[in-house]
């Protein structure tokens, strides 16, 4: 089986790349990779080919711009006085490489923020236009929140949630779950994602993570290193965490995987672009993370309003969040 695997553009007001890559799309291509052939085409990978003038000008972390072009703004946001664009590669270099490498079999679809759904639209409209025989299907967060929406845009298999039984049984497709990202799609997998658990244990009014991932579950030390050693070796330095919750209970989690890279030599650049709960982060924690790599550190706060924390979420005040900043500079950040 011929299997491509897809990225969408980005449609919006605003998209920079902070360490942005598809880690369910990769997971579910790592599961087929000894299954199927696979072929990914990211939209949104800067690296693409050096040779065209999408070349990247990354900062000295990963980061950068994706190329973009203003495009006609939806009625719903008429009244909203700024440009929109289509951010990512350009569609002509999509419909060559399905004249090049097709036809496909399946094509599985990356879906992100929901209202980012015209670039998904955009790539069913290509597929089904150059090879008509492809089958399509959507996942990811998009899928599971608007599951409705999503089958409206003309794919043949929208699966919603994490379960992809329905996709192996509709695909007929036996899946290896022990194999690890298919990091190996790319020409360049810097920058590279890692997890270490997967949901979130609080349950906040204002975020999606309880309804696409209900249950917070620590994933094995030993799958978590093994994804990030492959990383390094397709040549990742910029490693991303992409947990929602990466410092709660982290004697089970952060502490040994951070002890394990250091006594394995493993030295990457960490970063953070999921905000973490400054509660969490002590005087010692600082410490290690400074020590094991860790060069960039989002600190998420909501707001000072304790009335307000105390129907949305009981997050992090004021104090706490004073607090973790003295230990990342106290630890040398």
């Amino acid at each position: 089986m011929r299997i491509l695997l897809v990225n969408p553009p980005i449609y919006d007001f605003s998209a920079y790349d902070f360490w942005l890559r598809p880690y369910g799309l990769l997971q579910v291509g790592g599961f087929l990779a000894g299954q199927a052939e696979l072929f990914l085409f990211d939209y949104l990978d800067r690296y693409h080919d050096q040779s065209t003038p999408f070349a990247p000008r990354p900062d000295r972390w990963g980061r950068g711009r994706f190329p973009a072009h203003v495009v006609h703004k939806p009625a719903v946001y008429a009244s909203i006085r700024r440009r929109y664009r289509r951010y990512g590669l350009p569609r002509t270099l999509f419909l060559e490489f399905l004249e090049k490498h097709g036809p496909f079999d399946l094509a599985l679809v990356e879906t992100g923020m929901t209202y980012w759904y015209l670039g998904v639209r955009e790539v069913l409209a290509d597929v089904k236009t150059i090879m008509p025989g492809c089958r399509t299907v959507l996942g990811g967060t998009y899928a599971t929140l608007c599951p409705g929406h999503a089958s409206g845009l003309g794919a043949d298999l929208v699966v919603s949630g994490r379960d992809l039984h329905p996709l192996w049984d509709w695909a007929g497709i036996v899946p290896d779950s022990h194999a690890l990202p298919f990091w190996q799609g790319y020409r360049s997998p810097d920058p590279a994602v890692v997890k270490l658990t997967d949901g979130c244990p609080f349950k906040c009014t204002y975020c999606s993570v309880p309804v696409v991932c209900p249950d917070f579950q620590p994933r094995p030390l030993d799958r978590s290193l093994a994804e990030l050693e492959l990383a390094l070796r397709c040549g990742a330095r910029n490693v991303a965490f992409y947990d929602d919750a990466l410092l709660f209970q982290t004697a089970q989690t952060l502490e040994p995987f951070l002890n394990a890279t250091m006594a394995h030599g493993l030295n990457p650049n960490f970063h953070t672009p999921n905000a973490l709960n400054a509660r969490f982060l002590t005087s010692d924690l600082a410490q290690l993370m400074v020590a094991a790599g860790f060069k960039s550190f989002y600190l998420g706060f909501e707001s000072e309003s304790r009335e307000w924390h105390s129907k949305s979420g009981r997050k992090v005040h004021a104090t706490e969040f004073e607090r973790a900043v003295r230990n990342l500079v106290d630890a040398g950040e």
